[in-house]
């Protein structure tokens, strides 16, 4: 990220710190709309992850989140909540692989 941004190597550290701190309530957000079929709220909160997951470069974080965003703009509730579990697992395991690939 750094070479792709002017950011400091300290920046950096902190901006992905913030995310991975913030992680589990957006997570948590994404349970509930999920079992609330609340799929504007869920569209909204994969669109900001999704964008802040692809400001840090984290390919398969973006990834998973737009395929959550799409899966909430088309309602369908079966995808959501599968797509919902492989971002549960990911970070379960911290995978830096899910993370930085």
């Amino acid at each position: 990220m750094m070479n792709e941004t002017s950011l400091e190597k300290q920046d950096c550290v902190e901006l992905f710190q913030m995310f991975i701190d913030d992680l589990p309530m957006q997570l948590q957000e994404i349970e509930e709309a999920t079992n609330q079929n609340n799929y504007q709220e869920l569209q909204a909160i994969a669109h900001r992850l999704k964008g802040a997951s692809g400001s840090l470069r984290l390919k398969k974080v973006t990834s998973v989140m737009l395929e959550l965003e799409n899966a909430a703009k088309a309602t369908n509730f079966s995808l959501s909540k599968s797509i919902l579990k492989r971002i549960v697992e990911m970070v379960k395991t911290e995978d830096d692989e899910d993370f930085n690939s």
